[in-house]
């Protein structure tokens, strides 16, 4: 598969060349889906009514998010299964935004009698409502989203067997491995991290490369601004 790249200060440009594209080079079979991958749900609607203008119709196009799209193509290579056990691939991310909020809200009670988690328990001290634990569990899950996407290296320090120190800022305060290990109890290997170091590895074995071959679209396209 050949790799072409488009870059313009004007986003409206990037529309019109891959609208363009779509039409100048069609896939070979018609049935055939494109697949474009985008960084919002905002950018695809709006991605596909741009396109909608420009050929009358939009139909037939898959806008996944990068992260959606990596999974689903570790399920096909790596095999899928429903609860995930070693060798399997979960149908969907465990450690989601919305599943890992969920699952820090119920975990976080049991670890707040720890010293390392004395700033947490002084925060949540009177809610007895819940509310300041669901909105603190909400935005750790958002930063653990963000470390498995920017700091893969921390995940993976605090993921091992026998938690090895790594080179993490001051800044990040010493409840979070602690609570990343309990978030991952029982999802060790299917986490995004995890699973993405699962398929560089399957890639690299004997006909690794043929696989995936057999498992990418004909076309892979890419619109995003930076």
């Amino acid at each position: 598969m050949p790799l072409h790249l488009s870059s313009s200060n004007r986003i409206e440009t990037l529309q019109q060349q891959l609208a363009e594209l779509f039409s100048t080079q069609p896939l070979a079979d018609v049935f055939a889906r494109e697949v474009v991958l985008v960084p919002t749900m905002a950018m695809q609607r709006w991605l596909n009514l741009r396109i909608a203008n420009c050929h009358g119709v939009a139909a037939n196009i898959e806008y996944p998010l990068p992260a959606a799209w990596i999974w689903n193509l570790a399920a096909q290579l790596l095999g899928v299964c429903d609860d995930a056990p070693t060798g399997g691939v979960p149908l969907q991310d465990p450690l989601s935004r919305e599943s890992a909020a969920w699952k820090i809200y119920g975990i976080l009670p049991g670890l707040l009698q720890r010293s390392e988690f004395v700033s947490l328990l002084h925060y949540l001290q009177d809610d007895d409502a819940g509310v300041k634990r669901w909105q603190l569990a909400q935005r750790i899950a958002d930063v653990f989203d963000r470390y498995q996407y920017y700091r893969p290296d921390w995940i993976r320090a605090w993921s091992a067997v026998e938690p090895r120190r790594c080179p993490t800022p001051d800044m990040v305060q010493s409840w979070q491995p602690i609570l990343w290990r309990a978030l991952i109890a029982d999802c060790t290997d299917a986490h995004r991290v995890a699973l993405i170091d699962r398929l560089l590895q399957a890639l690299l074995r004997e006909h690794g490369a043929s696989r995936l071959s057999s498992i990418l679209p004909e076309r892979l396209s890419c619109f995003a601004l930076s």
